[in-house]
């Protein structure tokens, strides 16, 4: 169910009645897509006031922002990085967090607990025994990306998460989901906690208008011609669907010999593995990629881009970079399933079936006629500087927050009359 909307809280002072605990199990802060989200919320929430406790793992690099204080667990010999999904390394941080939990608990006594993921599994049983209130933030079905990891043992946990996170919902208070379907899965598996959907936005580096001189300077380090480009950004985890991006380039450079793909992104093992499928289809040469770059300079490669292609095969969970693309107004290129529907339609992207041929006639649909591309990216870029803009995410951030602290008071003044 969803609660009816109450008015943001501004605070200017900060003590335990407005201090929260955030949970985040893993690296923070890195150009990634949940942690671009939980630096949003810690930037919201502060904003509003509140003081935010954020526990986290050992790796990445602080974000400095008043009203934030860091909790970081210690290092585990021997894991350096901990990747996106499952891994046993970030299995035994969650046992870390969770024991570090326990003594900020007792510590902070805080207004709420809000956890990412995975940590709402120990996270929102622990602040229900504190009598605080759980907030549990769910950007993905943790279950279904188990199953579909290819690893035996993660198939092994993936109805085991799927209990977890029952468990963890029946005793959070609120849920904030990203997506339709993640709403209808709490809806289902949990009644009585209320949820908002709170979509992501533009990372606020992507947001900016590209510098002229640096997409130059970029052009000719990456030496390329007067053909068009078509750029990809972001990891290249095989849910992304990059591989039916450049089996679908193989038919576009028959078309059209002078363009290029560009793959921004992704780690050095991923890097060769798509380096391997586009030699072993004969098109190595054409194309260029980049590996990991830093996220302030996604405007200048996204300007670049006569279309930017989105081929993830993920079909319900809307990735962060969507936003991203949005705002730079270019072309977008997207798969036609619910993860990109959601928020964008044929007014404002070519929506192509999730295949190399359809994704290769989507491409040429967009190449075919600039004007149209052109408006359709214009409309995207309007979309996301208005309906997902900044402004709107803190506002619904402080809005939800405003409930927590009305429930809680409610608590609080149950539990006197009661004494």
């Amino acid at each position: 169910m969803t609660a009816p909307k109450v008015p943001p809280v501004q605070h200017t002072g900060s003590d335990s009645r407005t201090r929260i605990l955030l949970i985040a199990p893993e690296p923070f802060f890195h150009a990634a897509g949940t942690p671009l989200n939980i630096r949003s919320i810690c930037r919201a929430l502060t904003e509003g006031g509140y003081e935010v406790h954020l526990l986290t793992l050992p790796l990445g690099a602080d974000v400095a922002m008043p009203g934030l204080v860091y909790h970081r667990t210690a290092r585990i010999p021997g894991i350096m990085s901990v990747p996106v999904g499952f891994s046993l390394g970030k299995a035994a941080y969650n046992l870390i967090l969770a024991l570090h939990l326990f003594g900020l608990m007792v510590r902070l006594r805080p207004l709420a607990v809000h956890a990412f993921e995975e940590a709402a599994f120990y996270a929102s049983p622990m602040a229900r025994a504190f009598g605080a209130v759980a907030v549990m933030d769910i950007d993905s079905d943790i279950s279904v990306q188990l199953a579909d990891s290819g690893s035996k043992l993660a198939g092994v946990l993936a109805p085991v998460a799927a209990v977890l996170r029952r468990f963890a919902l029946r005793r959070s208070k609120f849920a904030i989901t990203v997506a339709d379907s993640l709403t209808t899965l709490v809806a289902l598996e949990s009644p009585r906690t209320v949820v908002r959907e709170i979509r992501d936005v533009p990372p606020e580096e992507t947001v900016r208008a590209a510098d002229a001189h640096v997409v130059e300077d970029i052009r000719r380090e990456l030496e390329l011609g007067a053909g068009p480009t078509i750029v990809y950004t972001g990891n290249l985890d095989r849910r992304q669907g990059v591989e039916i991006l450049v089996q679908a380039m193989a038919q576009v450079f028959r078309r059209i010999p002078d363009a290029r793909l560009i793959l921004v992104g992704g780690t050095d093992a991923e890097v060769a593995r798509i380096r391997d499928l586009a030699e072993s289809l004969g098109i190595g040469e054409r194309v260029v990629l980049t590996g990991k770059r830093p996220t302030n300079l996604m405007p200048e490669y996204m300007a670049l881009a006569s279309v930017l292609a989105s081929p993830r095969l993920e079909p319900l969970v809307t990735p962060l970079k969507i936003y991203a693309y949005m705002a730079s107004g270019r072309p977008i290129v997207a798969t036609d399933l619910p993860t990109h529907t959601q928020v964008l339609d044929e007014s404002a992207a070519f929506l192509a079936a999730p295949t190399p041929e359809g994704f290769a006639a989507g491409i040429f649909d967009a190449l075919s006629d600039p004007e149209r591309a052109t408006r359709r990216g214009l409309e995207a870029r309007r979309l996301a500087l208005t309906v997902h803009s900044y402004d709107s995410f803190k506002r619904q951030v402080l809005e939800l927050y405003a409930s927590v602290e009305k429930m809680r008071r409610s608590s609080s003044a149950r539990e006197r009359e009661a004494g």
